[in-house]
């Protein structure tokens, strides 16, 4: 990277939780931003950069003045210089021209020498678009002159250092459905090899030279997956020579070595000329292309993706026929055996009925393009897979070191998509890198079994020396080739694994596939406290009320509160089964409710304008009758939250003698109602001028900055009361033995 390359990412986002609080986004939200009034001045990436560099809303109010000619003169000459965030495309170095995405097609702005340079690096890079912050100005008369060019770039490696403390909080389940559901997928009900099949379509982003085969109906989203990220390109077996080596007008690299992964989407392959065949195998085995007429040679690392519709790809795998379509185009042998995987295309369900939801929360694609652009570098579970296991084919084929490569390779992708680099604790993640070993050579094997005439072959798989599994490949093949929406390793699973029993070291390998349906409570709270952060306004009566206490601990308090409340939803927690932790987090709730209450309470007894009336009104009504606050009942670890809560209308409730005054949601509601019942009375008769000190006072005498759990008390004369305390947390009982050791 040149000195001279301003990356302001480094120098104006420097708060890790700001940048934390984004991370996270509505799929609805970015495809809303995406397809707005910006969309025909930036590319879909540069928008969500916008957005992460808190420079979006700046942007969309700026006037652009590129549009017309007449507009820029006009502007010229009430402003020798315009200062504007633009996208830069079509950098030619040779003439020292740009153009700008929007501007008039017919414009082409002149750079100087210097920002050329910093311009350099992106061309050196294939970049065919950089947002940029840049001055334009009158050169010569006419010339319209570019300075001051600096380029808005994301540093990938704190985007990777951000995505990877989120994954490091995550378990490998509930961030395999946080990455599916940020691909496009909601298979968080699946309990096939489905959601794992449907990653095998991102590992050629993360690995170099990768290769895979797809097949099946239409409608499930080959096409639509290969669209993206703008690190890959569709191309047609018609594709020219210099589009994919040397583009000799532009003077550019062609494809091979600009772009990650390549798609021949929906091709007859058949039509492949024998020249491009040959490079593509080449390619694929990861030799150096020869280019500029065979006199200089070039590595590339891309990847390539053959994929196309069948009818009745089941039928067509049985009967042997279903890579005939490749034999014409590639000598057979060696396009096969250096393909990686084949997924079942006849596995995968139509894509509407697996698209996720737009109100899902999801990392934007440009971001992990990034991320996975990044992980693509660095072979960083290469050690760990060849430390701890060996994979052995025992066949008569010759193709044992490619076909353990090509396993390898799958394997080694799945790692860098569930665990991102970080550490793997191999005790406790077993049973996942088991069922990564079985997926990489089901989909090797699938190739392998339909297009190579073999006896009975078997693989061996050992961890740290040890035999772990032996699995037959023809059994387990058949099983995955026909297994649609049925979980394949159970019951079936037995009969595909020979058990040597008269071996000690071998272990019986049984595996199923769970139902990932429901995050751990551990991701929730993760989510949710990105949820609170990105909370950053208030309405207007609520932060005009705490403007007017003049307290900035009470304003921040309150403002917490806030975030807790509403982002607390009972429906995250209807199918879990009851925990503390649960008990925990609704505590935390009822607290931060009642404390807005209280407020409100106080707030009655002055005099208040009607819209903070209004709002005091509304806010308790809509509140109240939510099912946040019902009660719960028969409390135990063996229910799950929906069968705890009383479905009961407590507004109507009177307050019954039977109903035990401590901590819970039905008695602290029934207190909460009579406050609401007093804040109406204390508006209709409240004299009392508005007094932010007593009102302050009043707040810290009911010691709600201070307490962390709401209660309900009763005295010795009947009367009950809400009561703001504090109680630390528990501390792990000492066994007998360190209490001994203490004294």
């Amino acid at each position: 990277m040149e000195n001279n390359v301003d990356f302001t990412i480094d120098k104006n986002i420097k708060d890790t939780e700001k940048i934390k609080s984004i991370l996270l986004v509505k799929k609805r939200d970015i495809q809303e931003k995406i397809k707005g009034e910006l969309s025909n001045r930036f590319t879909p990436s540069e928008i969500i950069s916008l957005l992460y560099l808190e420079k979006y809303n700046k942007v969309k109010e700026e006037e652009f003045y590129l549009r017309e000619y007449l507009e820029i003169n006009k502007k010229l000459k009430d402003n020798p210089k315009i200062c504007l965030t633009v996208s830069i495309s079509n950098i030619n170095f040779l003439d020292r021209t740009i153009k700008i995405k929007g501007a008039d097609a017919y414009l082409n702005f002149v750079v100087s020498k210097f920002d050329m340079e910093t311009l350099k690096y992106f061309l050196d890079n294939n970049y065919e678009n950089v947002l940029a912050e840049v001055t334009i100005r009158k050169h010569k008369g006419e010339i319209l002159f570019v300075e001051k060019i600096i380029p808005l770039v994301m540093n990938d490696e704190e985007i990777y250092r951000l995505i990877l403390e989120l994954r490091e909080q995550l378990t490998t389940v509930e961030w395999k459905n946080l990455l599916l559901h940020s691909l496009g997928y909601d298979l968080s009900d699946s309990k096939s090899i489905l959601k794992d099949l449907m990653l095998v379509r991102a590992i050629p982003y993360v690995e170099k030279n990768y290769s895979y085969i797809e097949l099946g109906p239409y409608s499930t989203g080959k096409t639509s997956f290969s669209e993206l990220f703008t690190t890959a390109e569709k191309i047609s077996t018609d594709i020219s020579m210099a589009q994919l080596y040397y583009n000799v007008k532009e003077k550019k690299d062609g494809l091979l070595f600009y772009k990650d992964v390549l798609y021949l989407d929906e091709a007859d392959f058949s039509d492949l000329g024998a020249e491009e065949a040959r490079v593509l195998l080449q390619v694929l085995s990861g030799n150096k292309i020869n280019v500029r007429d065979n006199s200089i040679s070039k590595n590339t690392d891309v990847s390539i993706v053959s994929q196309g519709n069948v009818i009745k790809g089941l039928e067509e795998y049985i009967e042997g026929d279903i890579f005939n379509r490749f034999k014409k185009a590639f000598n057979p042998g060696a396009f096969f055996d250096r393909t990686n995987f084949f997924i079942a295309g006849w596995l995968i369900p139509i894509y509407e009925r697996i698209k996720s939801n737009s109100e899902e929360e999801i990392i934007p694609t440009s971001i992990l393009e990034r991320v996975f652009t990044y992980l693509r570098k660095v072979n960083v579970y290469d050690e760990f897979i060849n430390k701890n296991f060996d994979i052995i084919l025992i066949s008569d084929n010759p193709t044992q070191g490619r076909f353990i490569k090509s396993i390898k390779s799958t394997i080694s992708g799945f790692l860098k998509l569930l665990y991102f680099g970080k550490n793997i604790n191999i005790e406790t993640e077993m049973e996942e890198i088991e069922k990564i070993i079985l997926l990489s050579i089901l989909g090797k094997y699938s190739i392998y079994h339909n297009t190579l005439e073999t006896s009975e072959s078997k693989v061996e798989v050992y961890y740290n020396g040890k035999r772990k599994m032996v699995v037959d490949i023809k059994n387990l093949i058949n099983d995955y080739i026909q297994s649609k929406e049925n979980i394949y390793f159970e019951p079936k699973l037995e009969k595909n694994l020979i058990n040597e029993s008269d071996n000690e070291d071998f272990i019986e390998y049984k595996l199923q596939w769970e139902n990932d349906r429901s995050n751990s409570l551990i991701a929730k709270k993760i989510l949710r406290k990105y949820k609170k952060e990105k909370i950053s306004s208030f309405p207007k009566p609520y932060e005009d009320l705490l403007k007017l206490l003049e307290d900035y601990e009470i304003k921040e308090k309150y403002e917490e509160f806030y975030r807790i409340v509403v982002t607390y939803d009972i429906n995250d927690y209807l199918d879990e089964y009851y925990s503390k932790e649960i008990q925990k987090e609704r505590n935390e709730f009822l607290h931060a409710y009642t404390a807005i209450s209280i407020l409100f309470f106080i707030v009655s007894q002055f005099k208040i304008s009607e819209i903070l009336k209004n709002f005091i009104i509304k806010f308790m009504k809509i509140t109240l009758e939510k099912k946040e606050l019902s009660e719960w009942e028969y409390i135990t670890e063996e229910k799950k939250i929906r069968e705890l809560i009383r479905e009961r209308d407590f507004v109507t409730v009177s307050n019954e003698q039977s109903v035990s005054f401590k901590s819970t949601s039905n008695s602290i509601r029934m207190k909460l109602l009579e406050l609401k019942e007093n804040i109406t009375i204390n508006f209709n008769n409240n004299k009392n001028e508005f007094n932010h000190k007593n009102i302050v006072e009043k707040i810290r005498k009911f010691n709600i900055l201070t307490s962390n759990r709401v209660a309900v008390y009763k005295n010795e004369k009947g009367i009950t009361s809400l009561v703001m305390d504090r109680r630390e947390e528990e501390k792990n009982k000492k066994t007998l033995h360190e209490e001994l050791m203490s004294i």
